[in-house]
């Protein structure tokens, strides 16, 4: 009776164990897809930005020559690109496809974050993409 008890224990830790390491997968798996998806809806969310200011989104912009109102809805324009390429940096810090993509974001808008209009909003933010900022700015790439 006791070597049998034994064995029941044994198969119920074990079985145990085996519900607890498929919890675990389950729910690391399940952050990872809740990471996707948050970066994903980030970057459909500045492209519905894009669609609606298409004379922002290329990056080819006269800033030089706006106006007061215009210089302020680039400024929130760029000010919003950067919030998102931050969002999904954080998310994905070393993900080489989302690192190419959210560069190429910031590097579309690299003369006017460069630009003197722009350097009290940099110098005010506390953005963890600051030196990925500053990459793109000094080398035009996106390698550190």
């Amino acid at each position: 009776m006791s070597a049998a008890l034994a064995v029941a224990t044994n198969v119920a830790n074990i079985t145990i164990a085996g519900a607890a390491a498929a919890a675990l997968y389950l729910a690391w798996r399940q952050i990872g897809i809740s990471r996707e998806l948050s970066a994903l809806e980030a970057y459909e969310n500045y492209h519905m930005m894009c669609l609606q200011y298409p004379q922002f989104s290329n990056g080819n912009v006269d800033f030089e020559g706006f106006d007061k109102i215009e210089l302020s809805q680039y400024t929130v324009y760029v000010l919003y690109t950067l919030m998102m390429v931050e969002r999904i940096h954080a998310l994905f810090p070393n993900d080489e496809g989302w690192r190419f993509s959210i560069c190429d974001d910031i590097r579309m808008h690299k003369k006017f974050i460069a630009s003197e209009v722009f350097s009290r909003h940099l110098a005010n933010q506390q953005w963890a993409i600051l030196p990925l900022i500053m990459t793109v700015l000094r080398e035009d790439a996106c390698e550190e």
